[in-house]
């Protein structure tokens, strides 16, 4: 059995779904999630649950079954040892233990997971389960049905609203500069033949004034709020060709995009923070452009 606690807003919890699933089809074994964040944050920003947005599998852990894996008493790990039984609490980077043949290990996954490299080797079963469920509101359709067949179309996300609520966030997270953005265009502008963005912000005051000016080849979507927001992720995924924010929302809008050919162009530095190096080293896949 597998349990993978999830935290975090909707990108966050897809990391954490997908580095779960991988390995419960590695072990043979099931899935479950750890759903407590939702009600308890903990001290966190509170999110919502957002993995219904998608055909997955999901079943949450109890209280019992977390409780099993995560609070063994001096006796029963004695036991575990005797008997060959494995119950491993995996953070952030651990490696997985070796586990005996017709072994099945019980794992609590207690992290953030965000790199390809937990799931790679299921990336069709995952590009299956992150299939949206289809109640897009009507100007998400709209966009969709001209984006879709346009293969010049560019996704660009601005993410600055919680990044910048307060000068703590700011300093820990930070948010992608101006120049990064202007380099950004310059490198799609060399590669894509008369390109097309679509521009996606929680600050789209800042983003007109400051970005989209009076370019006439880029096209603020702003419509999705609130519950909605979740639609810009789908509304990316139909784009060919991807700038990221230093955001897990639109790392998984380029990755989902089916493009072979696509081209991805993301922040050299994630994060500001020092200590949240070791966690993303491995964010960037190797085909995308980091500047």
């Amino acid at each position: 059995m597998i349990v993978g606690k999830l935290m975090g807003g909707l990108g966050n919890q897809m990391f954490q779904y997908a580095a779960g699933r991988a390995l419960a089809e590695k072990y043979h074994t099931d899935l479950y999630l750890d759903m407590a964040y939702f009600s308890d944050a903990q001290g966190m920003v509170p999110r919502p649950f957002e993995l219904n947005r998608f055909f997955c599998d999901v079943r949450s852990a109890s209280g019992k079954q977390i409780r099993r894996i995560t609070a063994r008493s001096k006796m029963q790990r004695g036991f575990d040892k005797l008997f060959g039984r494995q119950f491993v609490y995996l953070r952030d980077n651990d490696e997985m233990p070796v586990v005996r043949t017709g072994k099945i290990p019980s794992v609590y996954m207690d992290g953030y997971w965000q790199s390809e490299n937990y799931f790679k080797d299921i990336d069709k079963k995952i590009r299956a389960e992150f299939t949206f469920v289809d109640k897009f509101n009507n100007e998400t359709r709209r966009l969709a049905g001209q984006i879709d067949p346009n293969n010049s179309a560019v996704s660009v996300h601005i993410r600055r609203g919680d990044y910048l609520a307060s000068e703590a966030m700011k300093n820990f997270l930070g948010v992608c500069s101006v120049e990064y953005y202007k380099k950004a265009f310059e490198l799609i502008e060399a590669k894509v033949g008369s390109p097309f963005y679509y521009v996606f912000s929680d600050d789209p005051d800042w983003v007109t004034e400051h970005i989209i000016g009076e370019r006439k080849d880029m096209a603020p979507v702003f419509h999705n709020r609130s519950e909605d927001s979740w639609q810009d992720m789908y509304l990316m995924s139909c784009c060919k060709h991807h700038i990221i924010a230093n955001s897990s929302f639109s790392w998984w809008g380029a990755w989902l995009d089916p493009n072979p050919g696509k081209v991805v162009i993301a922040p050299q530095q994630w994060f500001l923070a020092k200590e949240l190096y070791d966690q993303i080293k491995n964010i960037i896949p190797e085909k995308w452009i980091r500047i």
